[in-house]
């Protein structure tokens, strides 16, 4: 037995503030998402699978760091929804700072205490609406129990907002998307139903076709092949310095890190070698040892940042059965792309027209990690398809 009524769900709410409201009107409080899964359906209207569906913001992500950045870790309300008991899912979305039904700031912390709480759909011993230190949230909250607000109060005005939310690739979980850098842009779904580029991303698909595991004979070929595109576009960028530049380098490379001026160009390029490489020591980027021998059984590169980047990828294709030949060129082509964005974004946020120094080049603190421009990939299993997508710097 318990007290319910199906019109005190609002749309776009949260399944926290639904199972908050729950407790509430229940009177209980040590409640799990397991102890609740009897009720769900009858509350919901729905099976609990599809409330998830429509209302998980954390499409399966792959990087290094991170499985989740749309989501925000901790619990975030408007002011004025939280009068009335409601929360909304898209107030977990890091990509808004404002209620899309109020346009004030969302806030993560209690007004009185600071005090936080980790994002879950199910929180035990925890109260949406009543903080520990006794500050009330939800003084309104009598308002909508009895009924005296529409369920169809909330117009979502934001397009874009709107669109995301209603893409049936996000909803039936369709694709998969690999983030290299950069926040997931919200037009992303759009653009690859579209599957055409604009004048903000650019999009380079590709077909693969099914196959049976790899073997070790192509792993090696892909660490080889990675050698060469390397030295091609290490090649490129020296065809673009000044020969005092050119000098430098190979200064740098016999051990001799004095007497240098480090240009904004020489500078780029040092950074940028650093970086893929995952080093600190300048005398080790451009001697041209292999750093580890070819004896590996999973895709290594001769830039090592990739091993971390791209072994997560290099599992999900393998998942899916992905051909050989289509993961060797498909790990290829986007470590090309990558070291060529890697580059632009590090000669982007440079200070332009200074120098720098050794210990500036070495142990600087350089913002250009933050960088938000977005760079990564999407998987459709579905058609056998990959878009590598690339975010265009506005200028």
């Amino acid at each position: 037995m318990f007290t319910w009524k199906k019109s005190w769900i609002q749309p776009y709410e949260s399944l926290l503030s639904i199972s908050e409201r729950f407790k509430f009107c229940n009177q209980v409080s040590n409640i799990t998402e397991k102890s609740m899964a009897p009720f769900w359906e009858e509350i919901l209207g729905e099976s609990i699978e599809n409330r998830k569906a429509k209302e998980d913001l954390s499409i399966p992500i792959f990087g290094r760091r991170i499985l989740n950045n749309f989501c925000y870790p901790k619990v975030r309300v408007c002011p004025i929804c939280i009068k009335i008991g409601y929360h909304s899912y898209l107030h977990q979305f890091t990509l808004i700072s404002k209620c899309p039904f109020h346009s004030v700031e969302l806030i993560s912390g209690c007004p009185s205490c600071d005090k936080q709480q980790p994002y879950k759909r199910v929180i035990p011993n925890y109260s949406l609406y009543l903080c520990s230190c006794g500050y009330e949230f939800a003084s309104e909250i009598s308002k909508l129990m009895n009924g005296l607000v529409s369920t169809h109060t909330f117009d979502l005005s934001m397009k874009q907002v709107r669109s995301w939310l209603e893409s049936d690739l996000r909803i039936r979980k369709s694709v998969k998307i690999f983030r290299l850098t950069g926040s997931i842009p919200l037009e992303l779904f759009e653009l690859v139903e579209n599957q055409k580029s604009d004048n903000k991303f650019t999009i380079t698909p590709y077909k693969y076709e099914k196959g049976k595991g790899i073997k070790k004979t192509r792993l090696d070929n892909i660490f080889n092949s990675s050698k060469k595109i390397i030295s091609s576009i290490n090649r490129h960028i020296k065809s673009k310095m000044s020969i005092e530049e050119l000098r430098n380098v190979k200064l740098i490379s016999r051990n001799s890190l004095s007497e240098i001026k480090y240009t904004r160009g020489l500078t780029t390029y040092l950074i940028w070698k650093l970086h893929i490489n995952m080093a600190r020591d300048l005398r080790s980027i451009e001697n041209g040892r292999t750093r580890y021998p070819i004896l590996h059984e999973q895709p290594k590169f001769a830039a090592k940042l990739y091993d971390v980047i791209l072994y997560d990828l290099y599992v999900i294709l393998k998942l899916l059965e992905t051909s050989e030949k289509d993961i060797e060129n498909l790990l290829l082509m986007i470590l090309t792309k990558s070291l060529i964005f890697e580059y632009n974004r590090i000669s982007r946020r440079l200070p332009k027209g200074k120098s720098s120094t050794l210990e500036n080049i070495i142990y600087g603190d350089w913002d250009f990690f933050n960088d938000d421009i977005f760079f990564g990939v999407l998987i459709h299993p579905e058609y056998q398809e990959v878009y590598v997508i690339e975010e265009i710097p506005q200028i």
